[in-house]
């Protein structure tokens, strides 16, 4: 069986590019932490008491761009 490769983005960088089956999993968490390190929406995220970077990143994946919302009450209530 034959797995397709996996393409996602986050702030407009591709994470993976090759099968998930062939690439190490030291690598993709490697390349996770050098767009953590570069995105800034997702190191101000990690800066909320109780948000890890999997939570920031996965939140500015979903989002991408936060000044959509007009305030935090707006936000919260797209989220639930």
């Amino acid at each position: 069986m034959r797995r397709a490769a996996f393409d996602f983005q986050i702030a407009g960088m591709t994470i993976l590019t090759s099968p998930l089956s062939a690439m190490p999993i030291d690598h993709i968490g490697q390349r996770l932490r050098t767009i953590l390190r570069e995105d800034q929406q997702i190191q101000a995220i990690n800066q909320i008491p109780g948000v890890g970077e999997l939570t920031a990143s996965a939140l500015v994946a979903a989002v991408g761009d936060f000044g959509t919302f007009k305030s935090g009450r707006q936000f919260a209530s797209w989220v639930v």
